[in-house]
């Protein structure tokens, strides 16, 4: 589980500066996709941002030209469909999270037992 939440947003701070905020919408996609141990702060920041802009401006290249070919230009109705498309990828991606969480404990504690134990053996070596 990664937590490279600093690279994220500068990432995310970096594409607002530009005023690119259909790649901020993409980043925040990719971020929900990643299973992150802040993953919930994201999804509430996605939210938040995704309340301040149109709703065509959320949507990636295929939500796009599925809404055309759907005949779809209602901002309410695009809008639905791509949150309820986030809100689906946010819980698969915790669910993973949640799956890894029991690994992940162990081997960090697993480590730290080594390197406690390896920390008396140079204190005893002293």
């Amino acid at each position: 589980m990664s937590s490279g939440n600093i690279f994220w947003d500068k990432y995310i701070e970096f594409e607002h500066s530009q005023e690119a905020y259909d790649r901020v919408a993409a980043l925040y996609s990719r971020i929900l996709a990643t299973p992150l141990q802040s993953l919930p702060s994201y999804y509430e920041r996605f939210k938040h941002f995704a309340s301040m802009r149109p709703a065509m401006e959320l949507a990636n290249e295929d939500e796009k030209q599925r809404f055309a070919t759907e005949g779809i230009t209602d901002d309410a109705q695009i809008r639905e469909r791509v949150m309820t498309a986030r809100d689906l990828l946010f819980y698969a991606t915790m669910e993973e999270v949640n799956k890894r969480k029991p690994f992940e404990s162990n081997v960090c504690h697993y480590i730290l037992s080594l390197f406690c134990h390896q920390c008396v053996s140079y204190d005893n070596c002293l």
